[in-house]
């Protein structure tokens, strides 16, 4: 197979993920990446000249890229080759619907709750719920470590996230209390130059004056991130407040079977099993609890770790995901 992979620079985290399961499955793609700075005309043209010249079996984009309510894949686009979209972010999110959408030869979504809305408000029938799960090569080649760093870590945009930030605030508390180590990476405040970085430093530190203390002000990429996981013994994953289903988030902390502390979420469409897979916790008063529990059961917390590890591979790895998409 012959497939054109569409992907924004914004995403290109993703790019050594599927380019691995991609050379797994033996498939042959070409990718385009997309710059979300330029104009989408002439990077439209040149997806066009591309299909053109070569034999694609089937083009695949991630999310329904637009400029300005301006859509990356046209009618003309959509109509010369199968073109399937996956959207890793909600399609209820979208300020601009595509009249053209149905054009699509299959819609994925990571959002579970995408399959009604898109049957109801876009009458819409070809949605198919389909998670964005991790990467073998980075987070899943069971390179685990026997001796842990932090006892409790958070890797995520924050900023913006008022959920995110009452319950880091929470945890940052009880690690300081109670001398556990944590670690907190993630955009918090504006660093571009010196001054509004020691500023945004001291306004951030007058709000949150324990998760001051634990966070990083930066982005890691998704190498370090696979290594943080493992050098921790309780691994946050606090999802955004209007997803209901499971970001990459959980399957990339339970893929090499590290242990997450995880707010529940839609389980119609994944059986994950509370205390068995992965420990969920409804409220931060059931958090903080769960945290406490599982910092002192070290034997139960890596039983739970080595199960939610086994699960996620032997049902959800990427190159499977992806492979629902090929067939």
């Amino acid at each position: 197979m012959n497939i054109l992979f569409v992907i924004s620079q914004s995403l290109s985290v993703f790019i050594p993920s599927f380019t691995d399961e991609f050379n797994a499955l033996d498939v042959c793609y070409t990718l385009f990446l997309v710059d979300e700075r330029k104009d989408y005309t002439i990077q439209t043209q040149q997806i066009i000249s591309y299909i053109e010249k070569y034999s694609f079996d089937r083009l695949l984009i991630i999310n329904d890229l637009n400029k300005n309510g301006k859509f990356l894949l046209t009618g003309s686009v959509l109509r010369k080759i199968p073109c399937y979209v996956w959207f890793v972010d909600s399609m209820q999110n979208a300020k601009f619907k595509n009249k053209n959408i149905g054009l699509y030869k299959q819609v994925y979504s990571f959002e579970p709750s995408d399959v009604s809305f898109a049957a109801s408000q876009l009458n819409l029938h070809n949605v198919r719920y389909l998670p964005l799960t991790a990467g073998h090569h980075i987070f899943c080649n069971k390179n685990l470590k026997t001796n842990f760093k932090y006892d409790v870590s958070f890797v995520g945009l924050v900023s913006g996230s008022q959920k995110r930030l009452d319950i880091l605030d929470s945890v940052a508390k009880y690690c300081y209390q109670n001398k556990k180590k944590m670690i907190v990476y993630g955009h918090f405040w504006h660093n571009n130059h010196l001054l509004q970085s020691l500023w945004g430093g001291m306004i951030f530190r007058y709000r949150h004056p324990f998760l001051y203390k634990f966070v990083k002000n930066h982005r890691i990429t998704p190498e370090q991130c696979a290594f943080l996981y493992a050098e921790t013994k309780v691994n946050l994953n606090i999802h955004i407040s209007n997803h209901t289903g499971f970001n990459c988030r959980t399957f990339e902390i339970l893929g090499n079977s590290n242990f997450e502390l995880c707010d529940e979420q839609d389980n119609q469409y994944i059986k994950f099993i509370n205390k068995k897979h992965l420990v969920f916790y409804r409220s931060i008063e059931e958090l903080l609890k769960e945290l406490d529990y599982y910092l002192n059961h070290e034997t139960e917390r890596k039983q739970i770790a080595r199960s939610g590890g086994k699960f996620v591979n032997s049902h959800y790895s990427l190159k499977k995901i992806i492979q629902q998409i090929l067939l």
